[in-house]
């Protein structure tokens, strides 16, 4: 855990990661009562010239406030198949929804109206292999389609709304295996000046 008074140390840093245990629910973005005023911790950050990114995946989990409103509108691949991840057990959203594409934005703008500068996307997308055929509203898609619709929205939709001094980040893979680098996150792009100048902290409340 990094105190919130570490910026006051020697170490520089210019990014604020927020981790997933920061929200009431992983998949509405709400903040947890214990730090309800997020607005006004970015807005100090920003005072700092430090910018502030989410943890964040395209799973909506069935114990997740919105989960049934979406399976009921259908707006999960695979009818709504659930999967086991690390953070439970959940759907993925079908992207080639429109419909589903616009509701899971009114969930990513309950943080970026309150000064969330951008996210960290996290690889739950391989997880789509388990379908063995991924179904979508517009029918059958590749899993390489599903990984780019993935990035590609969070990338487009942020810098939509702030104006495009946004990014995203993404983890790549950890072997050199053939297999493991068709994973490799293919639409992941940065802000130069945000990435070469920064440290990044790892902030978990």
């Amino acid at each position: 855990m990094i105190p919130l008074g570490v910026q006051d140390t020697i170490i520089s840093f210019g990014i604020r990661l927020i981790f997933s245990n920061f929200f009431a629910s992983l998949f509405t973005f709400f903040p947890r009562q214990k730090f309800p005023n997020i607005s006004q911790f970015t807005s100090s950050m920003h005072e700092k010239g430090i910018k502030v990114i989410c943890w964040a995946t395209s799973m909506i989990n069935t114990d997740s406030s919105n989960y049934e409103q979406g399976f009921q509108k259908g707006y999960y691949l695979n009818k709504g198949k659930t999967v086991k991840w690390w953070h439970g057990k959940g759907s993925f959203l079908d992207y080639t929804n429109p419909e589903a594409v616009s509701w899971w934005h009114k969930q990513l703008d309950n943080a970026l109206d309150q000064g969330i500068d951008g996210w960290k996307i996290d690889g739950t997308d391989p997880y789509v292999f388990e379908f063995i055929f991924i179904e979508g509203h517009k029918g059958r898609i590749s899993y390489r389609e599903y990984a780019d619709m993935y990035y590609r929205d969070f990338y487009y939709y942020s810098r939509y709304k702030k104006q495009n001094d946004s990014l995203i980040w993404a983890r790549g893979v950890d072997s050199n295996f053939y297999l493991y680098l068709s994973y490799a996150p293919r639409f992941v792009y940065y802000t130069p000046h945000w990435y070469s100048k920064f440290v990044t902290i790892e902030l978990e409340m």
